[in-house]
């Protein structure tokens, strides 16, 4: 699959897929076009695609390990109606109870084992991103304070963060791309709205 392919196949599923219960999934955001060089770097080797996703809405007050809400839950089922037509080839979490729930429906509908990496080890993040083998398709489920830091180690750098540099406390519904060479060096980056709660 080429990249072009592969980030119309992803726009076409956000724009498209359909959410199982109260979330509704909005149509996806225009992509941020690589410059022509980049471009053209692209098609000399297979790229990877990989797509970020905050884990949902998580329970308050429950420890340092918090479930999923039932809102959270309705969330997870819609990223896996939304993401399975992505194709991914592997998904990737933290240790977290609420990332491995927030991944459990995609993984089910794949048929692939999420990967384990602490969500504070940066270097083995980095590591395991920046390895990826050419061509692959790759979901991950992090946290408002880790995500920025692992796109920022392939050389994207997030907007609309808050004053600590994180992903807000109550945002739940950004979706980031990024479209890595075949060094684990970005090539361009676009963030989507995903499932997202319908107005009252």
């Amino acid at each position: 699959m080429t990249t072009e392919h592969a980030i119309a196949s992803l726009a076409l599923a956000l724009a498209l897929g359909g959410c199982a219960n109260a979330p509704e999934c909005p149509p996806a955001a225009e992509p941020v076009a690589p410059t022509p060089e980049l471009h053209g770097a692209a098609r000399a080797a297979p790229a990877s695609i990989a797509i970020f996703i905050r884990h949902a809405e998580k329970a308050a007050d429950a420890g340092a390990d918090p479930p999923l809400t039932d809102r959270g839950q309705r969330r997870a089922d819609c990223l896996a109606t939304l993401l399975t037509p992505f194709e991914p080839d592997r998904l990737l979490t933290s240790e977290y109870q609420r990332t491995r729930d927030t991944l459990a429906p995609l993984a089910r509908a794949t048929g692939l084992t999420p990967a384990v990496i602490d969500a504070a080890d940066l270097a083995g993040w980095t590591t395991a991103l920046r390895e990826l083998p050419p061509g692959s398709r790759v979901v991950i489920a992090g946290h408002s304070n880790t995500i920025p830091a692992w796109v920022a180690t392939l050389g994207v750098q997030l907007e609309g963060l808050d004053a600590e540099g994180n992903i807000g406390h109550d945002e739940y519904d950004r979706l980031i791309e990024v479209v890595l060479d075949e060094h684990g060096h970005a090539i361009t980056s676009a963030t989507f709205a995903q499932c997202v709660e319908p107005a009252p």
